[in-house]
């Protein structure tokens, strides 16, 4: 463990140790977010609020907690620095430790198997210091790079079925990790359910000799699966009852899978890489380079071994789950999957396949571990192999040097002068908005001093995403009427002043200024005050309308994109939103400029807009709605579209009622189409002008 925590400490500690608490290891928002999560769990234990469900976020409506990365279980784990040190000293100490631990979880369980010291170091470092845990370390997911548990669940199995451990005893261990794992991510928890469940499967086929042991041991999973839900009852009863959940993912599995190619070709994270990215780029961690060779010696050489069936079994099932609902080529999207049939079921649709490639770099590591192990390699043989594969293996130095990301600390939050001018249960909205800014992090910082009317939890709830000053606030991109929505949200949300850190881009000036107010200095921030008139001559704003509105401005702006685009003969496969706005055809945003550079999910911009080619030579257009809103849409354009996808990727249902949940609408025209529904789209904006 000291020789993981030493290459830990050097490779991505020695970068944020000096500044421990005004910086922290990662790229982008999400960092933002957990270091949020450390400080809350503590705070609403000690104050004895819901821990569950938080108000001072998206306030006033608040957010259930349980079905984002909230990481519980981390949090009371660091509870003592967080509250010596700050939530940001303690999620660096995270970052630096989780990578060393998971590899000497990986390490027990290759030490066990092979009974080799040096074999096993290499298979704990295969699986601790992957491309998988570099991606989710620089992207700032702790709650994935924290997979200590995966490897020890797999430790106490081997134990059982070898009569090392006796059955209430390893019910108690058995129950404890998967609660451990419950309270980290509950994502990793139901993928290893699934995994460790065909694991089991294989065994009882492959292993005729132990399925009398297997069968017991399931039976006693089964047993620790109930004790630990005993456990975790309050978390489950506010994950499945107390608010209720969607059916639809939350993010689409088709955006977050990996290419086909992804286990061949090194990406840009990698030392010895290219600059092409497979897949989505903050979840490449498909790569496994050389480990590919000892892979196909492993499998041509111990084949006809039942232990083997099983290791490259488990990894060919685990490597294609991961291709996720629709088989990618170089980013190219080709046939359905079998996972296809997963995304509609609830709960489990909600997991990001490329993301099960975790479990296929335990089993990698296994296999490397045992292949090194053998005789009939020379010494020679096997340093070589290990110095190709770490050379191959390791991140770029400069991604690890450039993934310090300074933390912004207005002397407004920092100095506390907010209490001069911001009540305790005042309701506040801070741009930057979201992700966009480190709102989630000064009031982390503030000790949860103050209620604000947004945030930065992955997903916005329902409530927030319905209002077009959302896309507004967080894309800079304004829609007809945008006055009035700004000032319906301020008054549903009951928000009665506006805090503005740095300056403000063209389209949020002009958001601000809508409300006709003069800011105040406050420190290094300017505060707005809300007038009591606006909120009062709003309160009855119906957001459907706002939504209706904007929705439609949108649309109209895709289809006379997408026409342009194509009658001035440019090439259907490169259509983007990113590309429409370089040609003027579409305006510029901040998250159009962010997504182009994700090159699995570049047809989508903005406000979640969708354009790009479809199946055979088509235009697919769609945008993120409820269906209440995204209805007139529906019945205007449908005629001339090809096929109508809501929510996508399902066909549009025969049902005459949604919720109003927003989901993605999806439309798909041939060229004809396209133009019939382009002038459609004129002829009804004509008429608009004209009212």
């Amino acid at each position: 463990m000291l020789i993981y925590l030493a290459l830990s400490v050097c490779m991505c500690g020695l970068r944020i140790l000096p500044s421990l608490s005004t910086s922290y290891f990662g790229f982008w928002r999400d960092p933002g977010l957990l270091i949020w999560c450390l400080e809350w769990w503590p705070w609403a234990i000690r104050h004895g609020h819901n821990p569950f469900y938080c108000h001072l976020v998206w306030a006033p409506v608040g957010t259930n907690l349980t079905w984002m990365t909230s990481v519980p279980g981390l949090s009371l784990l660091v509870a003592p620095i967080t509250l010596s040190s700050g939530p940001v000293a303690a999620y660096n100490i995270l970052t630096v430790t989780g990578p060393a631990l998971s590899a000497w979880a990986a390490y027990i369980v290759c030490r066990h198997i092979t009974g080799a010291f040096w074999p096993s170091v290499f298979g704990g470092w295969v699986y601790g210091f992957s491309t998988y845990e570099w991606h989710q370390l620089l992207w700032g997911h702790l709650f994935l790079s924290w997979v200590v548990v995966p490897p020890l669940v797999l430790y106490l199995v081997l134990l059982f079925l070898q009569r090392a451990i006796p059955a209430r005893r390893f019910v108690l261990y058995f129950a404890a990790a998967l609660a451990a794992q419950f309270s980290i991510s509950t994502e990793v928890f139901a993928t290893m359910t699934i995994f460790g469940s065909l694991a089991l499967a294989l065994s009882a086929l492959l292993l005729p000799g132990l399925r009398g042991r297997i069968y017991c041991a399931t039976l006693l999973i089964a047993c620790a699966y109930g004790l630990a839900a005993t456990v975790l009852s309050p978390f489950l009863w506010h994950l499945f009852v107390a608010h209720g959940f969607s059916r639809e993912p939350v993010f689409p599995p088709m955006f977050y899978s990996n290419d086909a190619l992804a286990p061949f070709i090194p990406g840009p994270v990698n030392l010895v890489g290219g600059s092409h990215s497979l897949g989505a780029v903050t979840e490449g961690g498909a790569y496994l380079g050389p480990l590919l060779a000892l892979i196909v010696f492993f499998a041509l050489s111990s084949w006809r071994q039942a232990e083997s069936k099983l290791l490259l079994l488990m990894l060919a099932a685990i490597y294609l789950a991961s291709l996720g609902p629709r088989l990618y080529v170089m980013n190219h999207p080709t046939i359905l999957l079998p996972w296809s049939l997963v995304t509609y079921l609830p709960v489990i649709n909600n997991a990001l396949p490329a993301r099960f490639i975790l479990f296929g770099w335990l089993v990698t590591a296994i296999i490397a571990a045992t292949c090194l192990a053998r005789n009939d390699i020379t010494a020679f043989g096997k340093v070589v192999l290990t110095l190709i594969c770490i050379v191959l293996l390791l991140p770029d130095p400069r991604y690890l040097w450039q993934a310090k990301t300074d933390i912004a600390r207005p002397l407004f939050f920092s100095k506390h002068i907010y209490r001069h001018y911001v009540r305790p249960d005042e309701n506040i909205l801070i741009i930057p908005y979201s992700y966009n800014g480190d709102s989630m992090l000064w009031q982390a910082q503030a000790h949860m001093d103050f209620r604000m009317a947004g945030g930065w939890t992955g997903a916005a709830p329902t409530e927030f995403l319905r209002w077009p000053t959302v896309s507004a606030l967080t894309a800079g991109s304004l829609t007809p009427d945008y006055d009035d929505q700004f000032k319906a949200f301020l008054s549903r949300f009951n928000v009665e002043a506006i805090v503005v850190y740095g300056s403000l881009n063209a389209p949020l000036t002009e958001l601000v200024a809508s409300l006709g107010v003069r800011p105040q200095a406050a420190g290094d921030v300017k505060l707005y005050r809300v007038p009591e008139a606006i909120l009062t001559a709003y309160r009855h704003a119906s957001v459907v309308d706002f939504e209706t509105r904007a929705d439609a401005a949108w649309f109209v702006r895709l289809l006379t994109a997408a026409n342009k685009y194509i009658a001035g003969g440019f090439e259907l496969k490169e259509l983007s939103p990113a590309r429409a706005a370089q040609l003027g055809l579409l305006p510029q945003d901040r998250a159009a400029k962010i997504l182009a550079e994700v090159e699995l999910a570049r047809r989508i911009a903005g406000p979640m807009l969708w354009l790009g080619p479809d199946r055979d030579n088509m235009v697919a257009i769609g945008l993120v709605g409820s269906f209440a809103a995204i209805q007139p849409l529906i019945n205007r354009y449908a005629s001339d579209a090809v096929a109508v996808y809501f929510p996508y990727p399902n066909l549009l249902a025969n049902r005459s009622r949604f919720d109003d949940t927003p989901e993605i609408l999806l439309m798909a025209f041939e060229r004809q189409g396209l133009a019939r529904a382009a002038r459609k789209a004129l002829d009804q904006t004509a008429v608009a002008r004209v009212k």
